[in-house]
């Protein structure tokens, strides 16, 4: 792996960093057409689609155009059609998840999954990714399967794989590998030495900061 991507694992994967120091039919969703008829698609192209609509908000941007509300809520809506941040929440905190009130479950997922959003689209944009190659869907289960793509940005190419689950009717992600290293595993680390030492409100306090000093 060449340096540059080095540093691109390095900033999208780190997350207090310089600043707090620390078949078919199982396969296939319907999505609403016109009418009464709707479009089936397979996981692996109903994940291309949630990308390729988010790349063409993000090339809009990189034309001149600013970052404005409605575009911030329809990126976000594009990466939750797709993302499980209920199940990336629960994995990244492993167990501490017993370490955190109902409430606070509920509290630290919204400012989490805020995080992880602005993050990705930061990146999308800091590494002026160009080109998202769906290259195939694997199965690791009968409810669990790993999308491989190929990524083409400014730092060179570099592989990311999506792990997908089967929810209900539904197959949604719940974690993203980045060649070879797993998102929610290295949040999960981070967490762990986090609250080793410091309070679950304090964690969530932190990253609601990181979240308003961005707005």
């Amino acid at each position: 792996m060449c340096k540059r991507n080095v540093l691109f694992l390095c900033v999208l994967l780190t997350f207090i960093a310089g600043r707090s120091g620390f078949l078919l039919a199982d396969l296939t969703e319907p999505i609403p057409g016109k009418g009464d008829q709707s479009v089936i698609l397979r996981p692996i192209d109903k994940l291309e689609a949630t990308v390729d609509r988010i790349l063409n908000i993000l090339r809009d941007i990189k034309s001149g155009k600013s970052l404005t509300q409605n575009n911030s809520v329809e990126i976000r809506d594009a990466i939750e059609s797709s993302f499980s941040f209920d199940q990336i929440t629960k994995r990244a905190l492993g167990r501490n998840l017993g370490k955190f009130t109902a409430i606070e479950v509920g509290v630290f997922t919204k400012e989490f999954t805020t995080m992880l959003i602005n993050t990705y689209v930061d990146k999308f944009l800091e590494f002026n990714i160009t080109n998202v190659a769906f290259e195939k869907e694997v199965f690791l289960s009968t409810t669990k399967m790993e999308v491989k793509t190929q990524v083409s940005a400014n730092t060179g190419g570099f592989a990311v794989s999506y792990r997908l689950l089967k929810l209900e009717d539904s197959w949604e992600v719940y974690d993203v590998i980045i060649e070879g290293v797993s998102l929610v595993g290295n949040y999960r680390t981070q967490f762990d030495s986090y609250l080793e030492r410091g309070s679950v409100s304090k964690l969530i306090n932190h990253i609601a900061e990181m979240n308003k000093q961005r707005e």
